[in-house]
């Protein structure tokens, strides 16, 4: 079968057709999903954290500027919430969480800021940073929590970040920064996220539903690679290239946000 845009996106069809007339199997209630739900929260502040970053670039390079106006004032918005449920929780890590708070303090200042390239390089060493943070206040919950569906919402809800961190890597080339270092982080976040899609599709018990939207992000992913093309045309994205990018990469995200959820409501 053929592996082209056309096909994967008819493939795409065909998956969602059949996962919507699928419910999952077993949910959990009370305790056990809200617990699953503080992972989640805290997942999302490393997404966020990347997904502003990544916003922040597309604002620069004049990539969609009314969707990364809207994603950059929605993740602001957003990481404000969860970062206040988080820090609420008993499980909670105060020492992470005043870490976190301060490194977002000056993130959301400046993400004020006009979008030009010394200013990028600064929110993206303060994304780095709180996503570092994100991780280790993500890992320590889901160990607290003791549950193994806390496990697979954590990584499920980590692939989140990887597909932001890939489009800002990506933005980052096109826009003429350090090439060997987004190269580098692009590359690794690749990776990792191939070999945790695998390992979530070998999770025990996936529900019919979810097994489906594995394969949709599957495929999903593969548009999103076919957009970028090879390490030499990432540096040179053509406008509507670059817009191509920014569209895949927001399915992919909203695949991942979807099974993140689902994931959470599983019992295991």
């Amino acid at each position: 079968m053929s592996n082209s845009p056309l096909n994967a996106q008819r493939r795409l069809w065909v998956i969602a057709m059949g996962a919507a007339a699928t419910l999952p199997l077993t949910l959990v209630t009370g305790q056990a999903l809200a617990q699953a739900q503080i992972v989640d929260r805290a997942g999302s502040l490393r997404m966020l954290s990347q997904r502003i970053a990544k916003a922040y670039s597309q604002l620069g390079q004049g990539v969609l500027v009314g969707d990364a106006e809207t994603i950059l004032a929605k993740s602001v918005s957003r990481f404000n919430g969860s970062l206040v449920t988080v820090r609420d929780n008993a499980a909670a890590p105060q020492a992470v969480i005043k870490l976190i708070e301060s490194d977002w303090s000056q993130l959301r200042d400046l993400a004020t800021v006009a979008p030009n390239k010394e200013a990028f390089k600064k929110v993206d060493a303060l994304a780095e940073a709180l996503t570092q943070n994100a991780e280790s206040l993500t890992t320590q919950l889901t160990a607290a929590l003791g549950i193994q569906s806390a496990r697979w919402t954590s990584l499920s809800g980590r692939q989140r970040m990887l597909s932001q961190r890939m489009a800002k890597s990506a933005f980052g080339l096109m826009w003429g920064l350090d090439s060997k270092s987004y190269a580098q982080q692009f590359d690794t976040a690749r990776v990792q996220f191939t070999a945790a899609l695998g390992e979530l599709q070998r999770v025990p018990h996936n529900s019919p539903l979810i097994a489906r939207n594995l394969e949709m992000a599957e495929i999903q992913v593969g548009l999103f690679d076919t957009a970028l093309g090879t390490r030499n045309d990432m540096a040179k994205l053509t406008a509507p290239r670059a817009i191509n990018v920014a569209r895949t990469n927001e399915r992919l995200l909203e695949l991942f946000d979807e099974l993140t959820n689902q994931f959470a409501a599983v019992k295991a």
